[in-house]
């Protein structure tokens, strides 16, 4: 019965954003009796280092559907490949104009937007007991991430645009990795993944034809969009664990510790913000942001993934999650204890339970040792 209960509180994750903000405005201005801190007195959880619960499962999938409706509206609105077929068009109602407004309007309105509600709003007393750190951060720290934030958007940008230009204008040759049909001579970006040539609806990526006819790609593309969050944490755990020190902060290359010296000049800024906020997600050096959001490229290496929506379901995820994951608070925000210990004590939990890299590496922590510590400390 409790799985069964647990697998159906997990489809609620497909209510984002309109469950959590119904339950910030109906949380207990005292709070719900939890212990929330980054010491390790944390009892929301406890945190696991891997998930090992079908409702996990289920929950990572229904939390994806509102992501995949934002690209869905996304692409039919924001993105004209027929014109990038045609050439630049930099005019201020041009296809690349579409992109860096869109990029930039969903910032403020999410990022933004969020931050507005937790830290500005007439519910800020009432989330308060809901806050991993009871401090709140400086408007010096929500400035310089407002700042990097948007740099960090612009290059996603820019990244997507010069994939559109390259990919319409017929360069895109072959995947690395996949068997093309045979004549194919550069790859199509408007693949009918379901459809024929003659039934093909090419304006949204998951259309419904007369009749649903499979193309030879259809069932790479589904498992694409449904593997997502798994492939993208585990690029995630790389980059970021090789922008940490390998064995110690003091060493550079000369030791050679590549980790130490990414560190020191590409992942420290993101560090500054030890008490993040949505703001923080992505508040990144332009390196980092670049490095970060090429996960986006990885489904183009296969020929069964070589549809352009699924390079932007991949980027709203990429740039979405983060927000919403370093927002700071326990549920009914974010909930990501699990990367607000790493920004409280850096040298752990560089990825997330999802892909258990941290487990298999054991740089997994649950907050114990803190709390330990703590404790002891207290006695002495």
């Amino acid at each position: 019965m409790e799985t069964i209960r647990g697998v159906f509180d997990a489809t609620k994750e497909a209510a984002w954003p309109i469950r959590p903000l119904g339950l910030m405005v109906t949380a207990d201005p005292k709070g719900d009796g939890k212990a929330r801190d980054t010491a390790g007195s944390f009892s929301g959880g406890p945190l696991r280092p891997y998930n090992d619960r079908l409702s996990d499962y289920v929950g990572v999938q229904f939390g994806s559907l509102p992501k995949i409706g934002i690209a869905i509206l996304c692409w039919m609105y924001t993105v004209d490949m027929e014109a990038a077929a045609k050439g630049w068009d930099l005019s201020q109602t041009g296809w690349v104009a579409k992109v860096f407004l869109r990029d930039l309007l969903l910032m403020v309105v999410i990022a933004g937007g969020w931050d507005w509600i937790l830290y500005f709003s007439p519910l800020k007393a009432r989330l308060a007991p809901y806050k991993f750190n009871a401090k709140y951060p400086s408007m010096e720290q929500f400035s310089r991430d407002l700042f990097w934030t948007t740099s960090a958007t612009a290059l996603g940008s820019v990244q997507e645009v010069l994939l559109m230009r390259w990919w319409a204008g017929g360069n895109f040759k072959a995947a690395p990795f996949g068997t093309a049909p045979d004549g194919e001579t550069s790859v199509p970006w408007n693949t009918p993944f379901f459809g024929t040539a003659d039934t093909a609806v090419f304006t949204l990526p998951l259309p419904f034809c007369d009749g649903l006819h499979f193309h030879a790609f259809t069932l790479g593309f589904v498992a694409w969009t449904m593997t997502m969050l798994y492939w993208r944490i585990l690029h995630f755990w790389f980059i970021h664990r090789n922008m940490h020190p390998w064995w110690s902060v003091k060493n550079g290359l000369a030791d050679g510790d590549v980790g130490a010296f990414l560190y020191r000049w590409v992942h420290k800024h993101h560090h500054k913000s030890s008490n993040p906020t949505a703001f923080s997600g992505i508040s990144m050096t332009p390196v980092e942001s670049i490095a970060y959001i090429s996960a986006a490229l990885i489904p183009l290496c296969f020929r069964s993934g070589c549809h352009p929506w699924i390079h932007l379901y991949t980027k709203m995820d990429l740039v979405i999650g983060a927000q919403i994951g370093h927002d700071g608070f326990d549920a009914p925000g974010g909930g990501s204890y699990y990367h607000q210990l790493h920004h409280a004590h850096f040298e752990c939990n560089y990825g997330d339970s999802a892909f258990p890299m941290d487990w298999l590496f054991g740089t997994f922590e649950d907050g114990s040792r803190w709390n330990k510590a703590k404790l002891d400390k207290h006695q002495d």
